[in-house]
């Protein structure tokens, strides 16, 4: 049987940097008296004391600051994680969103462009359509003209024929 069998150690509250297998993990191990170090040294300069003999951490302390130093560390990372997968995310909807709008301004492009052929078709045939109204127009005036002409020669002959 175990120490972690024990139903003691299950019904009391789990604390972590008191834990013999958290005392013994090599990151808080290593990571709380270095930190310490860092910390108690930057504080001794920003004083000015240089140069100042750093008593390392007890067993207990350093636990718990290598306790806390992978608690904050997790939340970091997460944060982190989450702070990438937004930009990654916010940058594919903007990434969509453009080549959605390129689409669409292609497509306009596209229809400004067939229009624009419609446009000059339908001017073509107007212009045909306006000149063949005006070749009918002169052939008609022509013909106006003709047959006043051919009333005119009627009625000066029709006297004389009238006459004989």
């Amino acid at each position: 049987m175990t120490e972690y069998d024990d139903k003691e150690h299950i019904k009391t509250s789990f604390n972590a940097p008191h834990d013999p297998v958290c005392l013994g993990s090599c990151c808080l191990a290593l990571a709380a008296p270095v930190y310490h170090w860092v910390e108690m040294r930057a504080k001794m300069r920003i004083m000015g004391f240089r140069g100042a003999a750093i008593k390392p951490m007890n067993e207990e302390a350093a636990a718990d600051l290598g306790a806390e130093l992978l608690g904050e560390a997790t939340i970091f990372l997460i944060g982190g994680a989450c702070m990438v997968a937004e930009y990654s995310r916010q940058a594919t909807n903007s990434r969509r969103k453009e080549e959605e709008m390129e689409a669409r301004l292609s497509s306009m492009e596209t229809e400004i462009a067939r229009l624009g052929l419609l446009t000059d078709e339908l001017d073509a045939r107007a212009r045909a359509a306006e000149r063949q109204q005006v070749a009918k127009l002169d052939r008609v005036t022509a013909l106006q003209t003709c047959s006043a002409e051919a009333w005119c020669r009627m009625a000066q002959e029709a006297p004389t024929a009238l006459v004989e």
